[in-house]
Order: C-alpha cells, then structure tokens, then sequence
C-alpha cells in the first residue's frame, strides 16, 4: 500500500519538475509592486520579414511544383530551355523555374493528389 502511494507520489512530483523546467525555458515571472505575480513570455515573436520571405518560398515552391505536375518533367525542361535564351530577366526566371529535386517531389504528391 505504501509502495503505490509513494509511486504515485513520485510520478506527481516528476510531473511537476518537467512542467517548471518548461516552463522556465520560455516565461519570467514578475512580482507587481501591488505584490500581483504576472508571468510574461521571454520568447522572441519570428521577425515579419522572415515570415515574408518564407511564405513567398513556400509559394514559389507550390507553383513551381504545379506546374510541372501540369506539364510533365520534358515539357517543363522545354519550357525552362526557352526562357534561358530569352532576356537577363528571363534567364534569372528560368535560373529559378529549374527542377529541382524537392519540387520534383512536390510535383509528385500533387499529380497523385488531383490526377490530371
């Protein structure tokens, strides 16, 4: 009897340790001058500008993969070829339109997904 108390006691108390040490990682606790304890969130917020320039990837990455899901890897390579004898800007676009192994990937997923 005393066995399974003291087993559960301990269990408790592990629980306990692994929620402060969490804790502890990501808050400050503060003491008001009204004697009110508030605890406040020491964990920086993810910089606009990164949040940006990752969704533009990750929407970069979507097209880039629908459409070789639409066309199919030759007439993409066609495609990609054209805009590399084009202009300075058409050969940066086509630089960035290349397959690539992860929109290769995506492209698969997306074909097995919604079969043209």
């Amino acid at each position: 009897m005393a066995d399974t108390n003291l087993h559960e006691f301990e269990n408790r108390v592990r629980g306990i340790r692994k929620s402060h040490r969490k804790r502890g990682r990501g808050h400050i606790a503060a003491i008001l001058d009204d004697g009110q304890v508030v605890v406040y969130s020491n964990r920086r917020p993810v910089s606009p500008l990164w949040k940006s320039v990752g969704l533009i990837t990750l929407a970069m990455l979507v097209l880039k993969a629908s459409l070789l899901a639409y066309y199919g890897t030759e007439s993409y390579a066609d495609r990609v070829e054209l805009l590399q004898s084009g202009s300075a800007i058409d050969q940066i676009g086509a630089f960035v339109m290349q397959e690539d192994p992860l929109s290769a990937w995506v492209s698969i997923q997306i074909r097995d997904l919604f079969p043209l």
